[in-house]
């Protein structure tokens, strides 16, 4: 029982890291592509943690001309 504790808070804790790290690559992309970032764009990106839709904005932001082309 112990080790299934354990197995799924290590999954737990990749999938959180991934996350994370899907985060902070769409942040810095945002950044090189635009310059100065909205906090409130930063903060509604912070809260997503789904990674179909992080994956998504991704592609998004890639063909992206102005930050209004961004859809959250």
């Amino acid at each position: 029982m112990a080790e299934a504790i354990a197995g799924t808070l290590l999954e737990q804790g990749i999938e959180q890291g991934e996350t994370r790290a899907k985060r902070n690559a769409i942040l810095k992309l945002l950044q090189s592509r635009f310059s100065n970032v909205p906090e409130t764009l930063t903060t509604r990106i912070n809260a997503i943690h789904s990674h179909a839709q992080l994956d998504k904005l991704f592609d998004e932001i890639l063909a992206a001309e102005t930050l209004d082309d961004i859809h959250l």
